[in-house]
């Protein structure tokens, strides 16, 4: 819910205060669609609410060129396209209309995956998990919206998994009717729970087998870390990392992704593969990361 005293910028989405000395020097003019104004930040960076002249989406863009509308989105593909790591933008996904569609491309492609991995929340985009991944073991990573609030719990100083609300999830991911909204990920590719151990897992494959049946339900595969930035990767560059994965001293982050593979039972020789690589899992991964079907 939005704060009193706040509006939407119509480019971002987010709420900013709308009214005193931050309303007064906060808003710009915005020519998109829709019109009104947009937030500070928005103005600064040139952007504006338009169609994208490569997806035709209407959404945060860019001017490119002389009279051509880029969405952020498409921009970051371009940006992969090169091999290069485009600009760090969560904050686009605050909306859930937003983060509903970068989930369902992510369903939309799901044969191309190699691996799903649930988050321990039940929204975290993983994005340095999944850069790393591909760069350095050629893994192409799909998600899953995560878990309801409580599914996992901190006690004691630890995160423990509650495997009653675990098994709940995913009685509902199995359903397509059910509030959770998601489509369970058909196929064969196995899909890492992570913040679990092999116990908290039992009664949610109780809960996939009656749904999906006993093959589907031995997808599951427990990973007790996790696989968020957080705090993992102090003293490395994703930078240094993209130039070089092979070379490049290893972080948390790093660590944890290679035990991820094994916990997932995939092989973990290094397979790098550039951002910008042809073929259909850089195509896939491209798209993926960067939310664009373009």
């Amino acid at each position: 819910m939005p704060r009193a005293g706040t509006r939407r910028c119509p480019v971002c989405a987010e709420f900013k205060p709308a009214a005193g000395a931050a309303a007064r020097t906060g808003w710009r003019p915005h020519a998109g669609v829709g019109g009104a104004n947009r937030c500070k930040r928005c103005a600064n960076d040139k952007l504006e609410r338009r169609p994208c002249g490569r997806c035709n989406r209407v959404g945060a863009s860019k001017l490119v060129g002389v009279a051509t509308w880029v969405c952020l989105t498409c921009l970051d593909a371009e940006t992969l396209r090169a091999s290069m790591l485009p600009t760090r933008r969560s904050t686009w996904f605050r909306t859930l209309a937003a983060r509903a569609d970068y989930l369902q491309l992510h369903n939309l492609l799901r044969a191309r995956v190699h691996l799903w991995v649930v988050p321990r929340t039940a929204w975290c985009p993983l994005f340095m998990a999944r850069f790393v991944l591909w760069r350095r073991w050629g893994v192409v990573v799909g998600l899953l919206v995560g878990p309801q609030e409580g599914a996992h719990v901190a006690r004691a100083g630890q995160r423990l998994c509650d495997a009653e609300e675990l098994a709940s999830y995913f009685r509902q991911l199995c359903n397509p009717a059910a509030p959770l909204g998601s489509i369970w990920p058909a196929g064969d590719q196995p899909i890492l729970v992570t913040g679990t151990t092999d116990p908290d897992l039992v009664q949610a494959r109780a809960e996939v087998e009656a749904a999906e049946g006993l093959a589907q339900s031995l997808r599951l595969r427990s990973y007790r870390s996790t696989l968020s930035e957080r705090t993992a990767t102090e003293g490395w560059s994703r930078l240094a990392f993209n130039q070089d994965p092979l070379g490049t001293p290893e972080c948390t982050l790093v660590r944890r992704a290679r035990e991820a593979l094994q916990a997932a039972g995939l092989p973990t020789a290094d397979n790098p593969r550039a951002l910008g690589a042809a073929g259909v899992p850089a195509v896939t991964f491209r798209a993926l990361y960067a939310g664009s079907r373009f």
